[in-house]
């Protein structure tokens, strides 16, 4: 069920408390030479998708645009200001306790999101205390990475999930033609390596070739049995978003 196709009546007569919104993030940015700006939005989607069919849940219409601040350099990406994300999410979870919805969902994977995210959840909970339930099933469940996919770099990683993701979402023909990098154009420089081996700190990008390298032989295969087994864990343990959000409401 898809949030914009609800109109008063059905969610006059529906019992919300009972609903999870699962609600996609994606962003607007450069994945390579070849992928679709919208790689991490389609990704989101596929997630939700396939979260549906396991849950009692209405999809919500995703968010497009959002911060991409480490491909802001490269020409294609549309990044949104922090504070404007951070509003925009705010208020949309705001209107759905509004309407009594209580197990929210968010699901993203897009890196430059995940802060925006957990600090608008922060604000949400002090103001509610209302526990919104925050999913990256990119990066959650790295314990599978070596289970599932042959080759451990990240750009395969992320490619073979986006391969399985527009097969679940019937656009396999967004895949423009590969152009490997030449050189290395596409590698992080060594002392940005380094420090990101002891810690966190902001980077930009500097051309097409450094986020998500092109990758010949990813694996729609390995990504789709990884989107099934995240999906099971996930949909394994989402009951007890409830039982939490009882216990906090003393109903526990």
């Amino acid at each position: 069920m898809n949030y914009s196709e609800i109109n008063f009546d059905i969610l006059k007569d529906m019992n919300k408390k009972e609903k999870y919104i699962i609600f996609p993030i994606g962003s607007i940015e450069v994945h390579g030479p070849h992928l679709p700006f919208g790689t991490d939005l389609y990704i989101a989607k596929a997630f939700s998708y396939e979260l549906e069919k396991k849950i009692d849940s209405i999809i919500m219409p995703p968010v497009y645009y959002s911060y991409s601040g480490t491909t802001l350099n490269i020409d294609g990406t549309i990044s949104i200001g922090i504070n404007s994300v951070l509003d925009y999410l705010c208020n949309i979870i705001k209107n759905l306790i509004r309407s009594n919805f209580e197990k929210i969902i968010l699901i993203n994977i897009h890196k430059d999101n995940d802060l925006i995210i957990k600090l608008a959840l922060a604000r949400i909970f002090e103001e509610y205390t209302l526990p919104v339930l925050y999913i990256n099933p990119y990066s959650d469940y790295s314990e599978l990475n070596e289970k599932i996919f042959t080759e451990k770099s990240n750009s395969y990683k992320e490619t073979s999930v986006l391969l399985a993701s527009l097969k679940i979402l019937n656009k396999e023909e967004l895949i423009g033609k590969i152009r490997l990098p030449v050189g290395i154009r596409h590698q992080k420089q060594k002392f940005l390596k380094k420090l990101l081996e002891i810690g966190y700190l902001r980077y930009k990008h500097i051309n097409e070739m450094q986020h998500i390298p092109p990758i010949e032989d990813a694996s729609a295969g390995e990504g789709l049995k990884y989107i099934k087994e995240v999906i099971s864990k996930i949909s394994h343990n989402i009951s007890y978003l409830q039982e939490y959000i009882s216990f906090l409401k003393g109903e526990k």
